[in-house]
């Protein structure tokens, strides 16, 4: 079951990365249509640019809505831990994360947006983590396939009970594990309920095998 699983969502998402130009980049699915309310990131808050990881890591903290524009390459020193209420986004050409990603753990209303994320190797590029209201939006995934399937974590994968996600417009490329929705079997009580994830042109190249693993999903919508 789970093989056919992954086979169709991986049929959908090579079909999804054929779209035309002047397309609609507005929110859809399950980060915008819930019960809690559309994902706003930090909207209503304060608008900061930053140049640095310690600044970096040091505007995300916390839980008022705030919006952080990211200008140049980052090499985290460790994993970004971002508050509820945020907007990160990249800003000019080249904003990038590299050695370390970025967590998303007990939160809500998140946006990630415009980045880079590469060759992360701490764990996953974006872990996402019992929480809800999450987009991430236009962002390029990438590592390299020469070291084998077990030398990079995930690109971007969502668990432990998190809900209401939206995952857009995101190239993911030289990966073998992109995105995985639900990390055990021994947590299925705990994802149950939880797990509604939208991907919608999600552009996967190369990657040579699992484009998505699901292992406890609850509910899943595609846009293509």
């Amino acid at each position: 079951m789970k093989l056919a699983i992954l086979s169709s969502l991986a049929a959908l998402l090579v079909a999804a990365s054929a779209v035309s130009a002047g397309c609609d980049f507005s929110l859809v699915g399950f980060g915008k249509d819930n019960p809690i309310g559309p994902t706003t990131g930090g909207k209503g808050g304060k608008t900061v640019t930053v140049t640095t990881p310690a600044a970096l890591a040091a505007a995300v903290k916390g839980d008022k809505p705030l919006t952080v524009r990211i200008k140049g390459t980052f090499k985290l020193p460790s994993r970004l831990l971002v508050g509820s209420n945020k907007s990160l986004i990249g800003t000019g050409a080249g904003a990038n994360i590299l050695n370390s990603g970025i967590t998303i753990a007990n939160a809500s209303n998140v946006i990630v947006r415009n980045l880079g994320i590469r060759f992360i190797l701490d764990n996953d590029g974006i872990t996402i983590q019992n929480s809800t209201r999450v987009w991430i939006d236009h962002n390029e995934f990438e590592s390299d396939i020469n070291h084998g399937p077990d030398y990079y974590d995930g690109q971007c994968d969502l668990v432990r009970a998190t809900d209401w996600v939206t995952v857009s417009w995101n190239y993911f490329h030289d990966h073998w594990k992109s995105s995985l929705i639900g990390n055990s079997d021994a947590l299925r009580e705990v994802d149950s309920g939880h797990l509604h994830v939208t991907y919608q042109y999600a552009q996967p190249h190369p990657i040579p095998y699992q484009n998505d693993l699901i292992l406890s999903l609850l509910s899943l919508s595609l846009f293509v």
